[in-house]
């Protein structure tokens, strides 16, 4: 069990990617392999589907992103500008 626990520690960001990325794909692929009333699904029908819920996919995470840019940047700002302030203030008192 510790051995588990280290790898985990040791590659947990590459973990992650990993994980969202398997996650991302077979959430696409759940609609596109889903078939109406047991019918078969053509190869173009199949390739359609999978292109539109690729297409879906890409809406919502570019629509997420536009959501957490402005905020993420407003941070980001606030951060420099704090830090930026610190400096100065102690170089204008000569520490």
């Amino acid at each position: 069990m510790l051995k588990i626990k280290s790898f985990i520690k040791k590659h947990g960001k590459k973990l992650l990617i990993s994980a969202t990325a398997a996650m991302m794909a077979v959430l696409g692929c759940i609609s596109s392999f889903a078939a109406e009333g047991g019918t078969a699904v053509g190869s173009s029908d199949l390739q359609s589907s999978f292109s539109s819920a690729v297409s879906s996919i890409q809406g919502d995470v570019l629509g997420y992103i536009g959501i957490a840019l402005p905020i993420g940047l407003a941070i980001f700002g606030a951060i420099i500008a704090i830090k930026k302030g610190i400096s100065f203030v102690r170089g204008l008192i000569g520490r």
